[in-house]
């Protein structure tokens, strides 16, 4: 059986929420970047869906950080590496041997804010 990624009642929300740089002072640019982000929780979903959107992105800009998949371990090892795009959602399709795992995201330095949305296909 095929997936069907189309409808929304198949994906279930895992994480939401705006992530902004912190602000050092008044002046354009002066902020301290987005520091790398860990869902410190174990996972199963056979597909991800994730949406990195910037609202202040220019349109040369394609690139909105990368998503490495931990082996839901201690040591927390990277599995898989997959680049993010900004303001487009896209599927990442979880390698069958990986049974649990663990996300961290890690985003462009120029970035002064980014919304993010991560949800699992059931």
């Amino acid at each position: 059986m095929n997936p069907s990624f189309a409808p929304s009642v198949n994906w279930h929300l895992i994480y939401d929420n705006l992530i902004v740089a912190t602000v050092m002072s008044s002046q354009p640019l002066s902020y301290i970047p987005i520091a790398p982000l860990t869902l410190n929780y174990s996972l199963a979903y056979r597909f991800l869906r994730i949406a990195a959107n910037n609202q202040n992105a220019r349109s040369t800009w394609s690139y909105a950080g990368s998503l490495d998949l931990l082996v839901d371990e201690v040591d927390g090892a990277r599995v898989m590496t997959q680049a993010l795009a900004v303001n487009r959602a896209i599927i990442i399709q979880v390698p069958d041997y990986l049974e649990r795992y663990r996300l961290r995201f890690t985003f462009p330095y120029w970035f002064d804010e980014i919304s993010l949305q991560v949800d699992g296909y059931i």
